[in-house]
């Protein structure tokens, strides 16, 4: 049984409840029984009312420790970022807290933080607090299995078992597929910023009845649903980035209250990029969209925002393309952006995904190419100006060489990337890093590890304690 770390010994034995509110604590120094109010923040709490507490809370239609597991799988990859700290400092109580407010359906999502960035393109990102990721990550544990049923199987973004790489390689299945065809990419506009809330909340919760028994977890779950789509983040977050910042970005691509007054544009539409359940809706708001595509005969690759369409009759694909817009808008009341269509022969290649699809022949786009010189480039220039910079910044620097030269792997890129691992070889990097044959991963030494630099440390202050002890 999990408790909090507040919670020790010396609080939980000479106390006990004799009220609603009230405890009394025994004081060893004096021997007095003094008066403790539960509410406070300094209250004392007897084990056996922890006890029925935590019972009561595990026979809830979502149990306490159905929390748990949901805390374990939100805190992968965010074990260091400051909303996390901030919680593990006491979760089981915020746990506790939050299991409550769900079961009870009291739960109000809380303050947000944004920022924008920059690269590859300027987007507005606001990300919920931790507390409000576990509460999304509940949500989406429990309805994505019967999303995964009803959504389109060649809809690759943020999906089991599909992802960036996979729509990759059947782009290029199509593309060897239709060699004397036609290819033409559509983009969803604002694809984020206008998803209609209003909309597509009801639809949700029609879905959870549907897949549901009705009962609690049925009731909670369109709760909840409502709660986390309904809420405007732009109105409650904490700044992350300077105000300057917000003037790059163009208003329609902001949840900021000013964007949401835009003549035509529906205040309530829009979630927020940085959550887990927008891509959830995102996906099931183009399913019906996507099969209609496949209804008419076309063969596609869907990620996010971008369809590609391969047919071997140009008059049919370009016929079908205003009547894909229509049916568009009326059924999800999204638009495709009209200046990014982009029709071609299949034959003379196209560019998708941050890759050069052509004939048997997958290379790495311009931009990748780029991004992957200017991150060699600036590993080179942080050695250059003080050597340390090797053991502050190595832990940071395998991490985006590995993942750049992942993605880089799945492409006819060897010349590239031996280009830049040889910069790499001939500098300060040599010490500290172990280049691995085919230039797809590199590796820290052994010796050079965070974990050697303490295991030495601590042999030396040993060394030297027995050294004096001797003396």
């Amino acid at each position: 049984m999990l408790y909090s770390s507040r919670i020790t010994i010396s609080h939980i034995l000479p106390c006990a409840e004799y009220s609603a509110n009230n405890a009394f604590n025994y004081n060893g120094n004096n021997g007095n029984l003094n008066n403790n109010n539960k509410n406070n923040t300094n209250n004392s709490r007897a084990l056996l009312e922890l006890d029925g507490l935590q019972a009561s809370l595990e026979s809830q239609p979502f149990p306490i420790s159905e929390f748990y597991s949901v805390y374990r799988q939100t805190r992968q990859h965010k074990a260091n970022k400051p909303s996390h700290l901030l919680f593990r400092l006491d979760y089981p109580r915020h746990l506790r807290d939050i299991c409550r407010k769900v079961n009870e359906m009291d739960y109000q999502p809380t303050t947000s933080i944004g920022f924008i960035i920059t690269n590859p393109r300027v987007r507005e990102v606001i990300a919920a607090d931790f507390s409000d990721r576990v509460v999304q990550t509940l949500l989406v544990r429990e309805i994505l299995p019967h999303l995964e049923e009803v959504e389109h199987p060649h809809s690759y973004s943020c999906r089991v078992g599909k992802g960036c790489l996979a729509a990759v390689q059947r782009l290029q299945e199509l593309n060897d597929k239709y060699k004397d065809g036609y290819v033409c990419f559509l983009d969803l506009a604002n694809h984020f910023m206008s998803i209609d809330t209003e909309l597509w909340t009801p639809r949700v919760q029609a879905f959870i009845d549907e897949h549901y028994e009705a009962g609690d977890r049925c009731e909670i779950l369109k709760y909840l649903a409502d709660r986390i789509y309904r809420h405007r983040p732009g109105d409650d977050f904490i700044r992350k980035s300077p105000i300057w910042m917000w003037k790059l970005l163009p208003a329609r691509k902001s949840l900021l209250p000013p964007a949401t007054s835009l003549p035509g544009r529906n205040p309530a539409s829009g979630v927020p990029i940085g959550n887990v359940t927008s891509q959830a809706l995102s996906n099931f708001v183009t399913t019906g969209y996507l099969n209609y595509v496949d209804a008419v005969g076309f063969e596609f690759a869907f990620y996010t925002d971008d369809n590609g369409i391969f047919s071997d009759d140009k008059e049919k694909l370009l016929a079908y393309i205003p009547l894909i817009r229509e049916h568009l808008w009326e059924d999800a009341h999204l638009k495709l952006h009209p200046d990014k269509l982009y029709f071609q022969e299949v034959r003379k290649g196209f560019n998708a995904l941050g890759f050069r699809i052509k004939r048997n022949n997958i290379t790495p786009s311009k931009r990748l190419v780029h991004n992957f010189k200017r991150l060699v480039g600036f590993l080179l220039l942080i050695v250059e100006d003080d050597v340390r910079n090797l053991y502050l910044y190595r832990d940071k620097a395998m991490e985006r060489l590995n993942s750049t030269l992942s993605i880089l792997a799945w492409s006819h890129s060897y010349n590239i990337r031996q280009e830049q691992i040889a910069r790499l070889q001939e500098s300060r990097w040599a010490q500290i890093f172990i280049f691995h044959d085919g230039f797809k991963k590199v590796t820290i030494k052994p010796s050079k590890t965070r974990r050697a630099y303490f295991f030495r440390r601590n042999r030396l202050r040993k060394q030297q304690s027995l050294k004096y002890y001797t003396l």
